[in-house]
C-alpha cells in the first residue's frame, strides 16, 4: 500500500471493456473468465472496475448488516456460544503470560450493552464523542462496540501522536469520556486543563487484579486530573452501573456517523476523517469479497494498532461471519508465541514484520547442517514449480516445511500484508512456507483501508496490489510536474483516484480539505500509480523495504524518471553505523563535533559505499538489473512527522519528499 500501486495485467486488451489477468471467476461469455479488471469509458477517462461489480458495486456482504451495530446483533444470535475475543492471562508472581481465556458471543453483547448502559448513566446521549486510547485489548472493542450500540462515536487515539496532537484531537473531536490504559493518565494529565470538552476518564485495568488499586490510589497523575476537575472512573465501575440501570439500545442508521480517525494531513495538525455506518460496512465488504470465504471456524490474532482502520475493519469482518480474535498480549517481543497460543487461520502483517519472520527462518536455515539446507532449497523450489502449476505440495509440506508453520500455529490459510508493499522475493518466500494464499493490497485512511487488493486464488501473482474491491473503482489522472501521465506506454501512470460507497464522507470541521480531496465523486489519494502488462515493472516501495534492511539506511525514498533505465533515491542514513565506519576518515573532525555526521554524509567516498552495499543486497535479492540505484541523495536530517515528510503513521509522503528534493534528483541523471 502506498504510493506506487501496481496493477498486474497479462496482455493488452483486445478492446478497451476488458483486461487480461488472473481473477478465476465465471463471467459473461463475451469476456474472458481471468478477467482481473473491467475498464470503462467515461468522458476522457478510463475506469477500472472489480468484475464482481459489473452492474453496480457490492456494498454489504450480508444483506442484513447495514451497520456494524448490526454485525454483532447478527452473529450474537447465530453464533452466541462461540469464542470471539480472547485475552491472555499474566501471572504478576512469575511475571509470565499463560493460556488465552476466551468470551464467546453471546457474554461479549452482553457486556457491550453494560458498559453502553453504564456510559448512558454517566450522561452520554446519542453522538457523544468517546476516546479510546490503548494497545488492543478486551475494553478497546467493548468500548467500541458500546459506541455503536448506543450511536456514540468512538474517537481512536494514537500514543505516537505525542501530547499535541492528542490535545488537539480531544479539543477538535470535543470528547466527552476517554477509555484509556493506566499508562496514559500522565500524558492526560498534562493536557486536562486545556481540554474542557473532557470530563470522564476511565481506566480499563481491574482494580481487583494486584496492586492495581494501590497503585492508582497512590498515582500522582490520577491525583492531578481530579484536581484539574475531571473525574476518573474502572472500567468495572461503570460496567456495574449498567446492570444496575440497562438501558435499551439506540442503534444507529446506516448513515449516521459511524467513528472519526484522526490522520495526518498537509498542515502539522492530523485530520478527522469521517465514516458513516455505511461507509464503512462497504470497506469490509471490500475485504471478505476476494475468494476467501470467511467463516465461524477463523481465528485471528490482533495486534495491528486497533486505531488504524486496516486492523479495526478486519477484525469487524471476523466479528462479522463467526471468527474469533486473540489479542496479543502487548509485548511485540512476544508476538511469535501469542501466535502459537491462537493458531490463527488468518494473518495479516506490515513488511517490517514479515521481513523479520523471513530473516529469523533464514537464521535458523543457516544454522543446519549442509544436507538439511540442500534438502530445504530442493523442497523450495518443488514447492515454487508445484505453486506455478497449481498443483498439490502436501508431500514436500510434510517433509519440510510442516515444522516451520507449526512455530506459527501451523493453522495459517490465508496471508495479508499492508501499510506497504511487500517485495516479491518475500511475498514468494510466505506463498511457499506458510500459505501459497498470501496476498496484499492498497488502502488508506480515507478509503477504509480498502481500494485494491489480490484475490485469494491469484496464488502465483507477485509484485502488485490486485485489482479494485468490489465497493469502489479507480481512475487514473496526469500529474505533468511529475512527469507522470496516463499517455505513458507501454504503463499508464499518473495519481490515482478511488470513489465508492466506502469513501469517507469528508474531514472533520474542514469543508476546505475535504473539497480539494474531491474531484466530484473521485477522491484524489496523492497516490502515484502505474498500470502494468506482465513484464518489468517498478515498485518503489517494495524496493524501499529492501534497502532499508540495511544496516547503514534509516530511510529511504526511491525515484525514477520515465525517460531513463535507472533509478535514484534520496537516503537518509542510520547516523551511528555511518560515524562508526567512517570517523577515521575525517581525524581533523572532533569526534563529538555535529559537523563530522554532516562532512560523512556529503564525502563522495560515503556514497560510493552505500551504492555498494545497496547494490549487494539488490543481487542478493534477485532485483532486476533496473532496480538496482545507481545515484543517491544523502539527507542527514531523518524524515518526520515534524518536517511534513512522514505521515502520522511514519509512511513517507512520496509527494512532498520529491518536491524538496526534486531538482538534486533530476541532477543525478546529469551525472
Amino acid at each position: 500500500m502506498g504510493n506506487f500501486s501496481i496493477f498486474e495485467k497479462k496482455k493488452p486488451p483486445p478492446n478497451p471493456n476488458t483486461v487480461q489477468s488472473a481473477y478465476p471467476r465465471t463471467l459473461p461469455n463475451d469476456r474472458n473468465e481471468n478477467t482481473y479488471s473491467i475498464i470503462l469509458k467515461e468522458n476522457k477517462h478510463y475506469v477500472y472496475r472489480s468484475p464482481l461489480a459489473l452492474d453496480s458495486h457490492l456494498n454489504q456482504w450480508k444483506t442484513e448488516t447495514q451497520t456494524l451495530y448490526e454485525n454483532l446483533e447478527d452473529t450474537s444470535r447465530r453464533f452466541a456460544t462461540n469464542r470471539l475475543f480472547g485475552t491472555r492471562s499474566y501471572d504478576v508472581k512469575t511475571k509470565k503470560y499463560g493460556d488465552y481465556t476466551w468470551v464467546n458471543y453471546k457474554d461479549f453483547a452482553e457486556l457491550r450493552t453494560h458498559f453502553g448502559s453504564g456510559l448512558r448513566e454517566l450522561g452520554l446521549v446519542k453522538h457523544s464523542r468517546v476516546g479510546i486510547f490503548s494497545i488492543n485489548r478486551l475494553e478497546w472493542v467493548a468500548t467500541e462496540h458500546a459506541s455503536y450500540a448506543y450511536s456514540f462515536v468512538p474517537v481512536p487515539l494514537y500514543s505516537t501522536f505525542g501530547k499535541l496532537f492528542i490535545e488537539y484531537i480531544i479539543n477538535h473531536a470535543e470528547i466527552s469520556v476517554i477509555v484509556t490504559e493506566e499508562k496514559h493518565l500522565e500524558l492526560l494529565s498534562e493536557v486536562a486543563e486545556t481540554c474542557k470538552s473532557l470530563e470522564k476518564i476511565i481506566v480499563m485495568e481491574n482494580r481487583n487484579e494486584p496492586g492495581v488499586k494501590e497503585r492508582l490510589g497512590d498515582q500522582i497523575y490520577a491525583k492531578k486530573l481530579v484536581e484539574k476537575g475531571k473525574k476518573i472512573y474502572m472500567f468495572e465501575e461503570i460496567v456495574e452501573k449498567g446492570k444496575v440501570k440497562p438501558y435499551a439500545h439506540e442503534p444507529p442508521q446506516p448513515d449516521d456517523l459511524c467513528s472519526i480517525i484522526y490522520t495526518s494531513g498537509t498542515t502539522s495538525y492530523p485530520k478527522g476523517v469521517m465514516y458513516t455506518h455505511r461507509s464503512m460496512v462497504a470497506a469490509i465488504t471490500g475485504f471478505a469479497n476476494i475468494g476467501y470465504h470467511y467463516n465461524e471456524t477463523d481465528r485471528y490474532l490482533s495486534y495491528l494498532p486497533l486505531s488504524h482502520v486496516f486492523e479495526r475493519n478486519l477484525e469487524n469482518a471476523m466479528v462479522g461471519t463467526g471468527g474469533c480474535v486473540g489479542f496479543f498480549c502487548g509485548d511485540l517481543r512476544l508476538v511469535v508465541d501469542d501466535i502459537q497460543k491462537v493458531a490463527p487461520t488468518v494473518f495479516c502483517g506490515v513488511p517490517r514484520v514479515f521481513m523479520r519472520i523471513y530473516d529469523r527462518v533464514l537464521e535458523r536455515i543457516r544454522g543446519e547442517s549442509i544436507l538439511k539446507q540442500y534438502i530445504f532449497k530442493v523442497a523450495f523450489e518443488q514447492k515454487r514449480k508445484a505453486i506455478e502449476k497449481n498443483e498439490n505440495s502436501f508431500l514436500w509440506d510434510l517433509l519440510v516445511f510442516n515444522k516451520t508453520k507449526k512455530q506459527f500455529g501451523g493453522k495459517i490459510r490465508l496471508v495479508i500484508n499492508g501499510a506497504a508493499p511487500l517485495p516479491s522475493v518475500h511475498q514468494e518466500f510466505f506463498k511457499i512456507l506458510f500459505a501459497r494464499h498470501t496476498i496484499q493490497g492498497w488502502g488508506m485512511t480515507e478509503t477504509g483501508a480498502a481500494g485494491l487488493v489480490q484475490v485469494f486464488d491469484d496464488i502465483k501473482g507477485l509484485g502488485h496490489v490486485g485489482p479494485p474491491v468490489c465497493c469502489s473503482d479507480f481512475r487514473l489522472e496526469s500529474v505533468p510536474e511529475l512527469n507522470y501521465s496516463t499517455e505513458d506506454r507501454p504503463y499508464p501512470r499518473g495519481e490515482l483516484l478511488i470513489r465508492g460507497r466506502n469513501v469517507f464522507s469528508g474531514y472533520y470541521k474542514d469543508p476546505d480539505k475535504t473539497a480539494e480531496a474531491f474531484d466530484g465523486k473521485w477522491f484524489r489519494t496523492g497516490d502515484v500509480a502505474q498500470v502494468l502488462e506482465n513484464g518489468e515493472y517498478i515498485a518503489p516501495e517494495q524496493l524501499e523495504n529492501l534497502y532499508t534492511r540495511s544496516t547503514f539506511v534509516m530511510q529511504i525514498m526511491v525515484w525514477g524518471l520515465s525517460t531513463e533505465n535507472f533509478l535514484v533515491a534520496v537516503l537518509v542514513p542510520e547516523k551511528q553505523p555511518l560515524l562508526d565506519k567512517f570517523s577515521s576518515s575525517f581525524p581533523s573532525l572532533d569526534p563529538d563535533s555535529p559537523k563530522l555526521y554532516d562532512s560523512i554524509c556529503s564525502a563522495p567516498e560515503t556514497k560510493k559505499f552505500l551504492l555498494a552495499e545497496l547494490e549487494k543486497l539488490g543481487r542478493e535479492s534477485s532485483v532486476n538489473g533496473f532496480e538496482i540505484l545507481k545515484n543517491l541523495v544523502i539527507e542527514p536530517e531523518p524524515f518526520s512527522v515534524e518536517n511534513d515528510l512522514l505521515t502520522s503513521t511514519f509512511k513517507i509522503r512520496r509527494h512532498e519528499i520529491e518536491k524538496k528534493y526534486k531538482d538534486q534528483l533530476l541532477s543525478l541523471y546529469l551525472k
